[in-house]
């Protein structure tokens, strides 16, 4: 993996918590407001936050919202939000037209019906109020155990079988496969990364 960069302790002026930044968004920003209102009688406050513009400060009326859930309350909202989708209320699937736009954004290698297949498969992206937002897995401190550590081998594109995808929601997605020289590929949204 090589040498990991760090901002020195010194020269970090604040940490931005994602659960404890929501709250004070919710009385301005009604999207966000309708996020939680849907989730809210499965989901304890707790296990839900915002990062990305919002959680900086940073957002203006172009973006879209980064949603955090943590730990095993994530299943629970997407199964959630899957079912507001299907009642188209108060939140509906991403239009043609915004799945378009993100995968410009994406840059992907696949084919634009081949992401807009596994997009829609995992079911945790939709839109509230005419803005995209997107349903992000968190680890909750109890699901965090910790990992070994492999040779970064960089990129290379290969073919093999996924034998364990038990991380396949986290950030970067790690996936066990059934290769004779790599065991594990780390997937972040733009780029794959092999390990041994």
């Amino acid at each position: 993996m090589g040498d990991v960069h760090i901002v020195p302790h010194d020269s970090v002026k604040q940490i931005l918590a994602p659960e404890k930044k929501l709250p004070s968004l919710l009385e301005n920003n009604s999207k966000l407001r309708t996020i939680v209102n849907t989730l809210e009688k499965a989901v304890p406050p707790g296990k839900m936050g915002v990062t990305g513009s919002l959680l900086a400060g940073l957002e203006n009326e172009t973006s879209d919202i980064d949603f955090i859930v943590y730990g095993r309350s994530w299943f629970t909202a997407r199964d959630i939000i899957g079912r507001a989708k299907k009642e188209k209320k108060p939140i509906t699937e991403i239009s043609g037209e915004m799945w378009h736009d993100i995968y410009k954004k994406r840059k992907p290698e696949l084919s634009f019906d081949e992401f807009l297949a596994h997009e829609i498969r995992k079911g945790n992206r939709g839109m509230v109020g005419g803005t995209y937002f997107d349903l992000l897995y968190v680890r909750d401190w109890e699901d965090i155990t910790p990992c070994k550590r492999g040779t970064d081998i960089g990129y290379e594109t290969i073919e093999a079988t996924v034998t364990n995808a038990d991380f396949a929601f986290d950030s970067p997605a790690i996936y066990k496969i059934d290769h004779p020289e790599i065991s594990y590929v780390l997937s972040y949204t733009i780029l794959m990364q092999a390990r041994h």
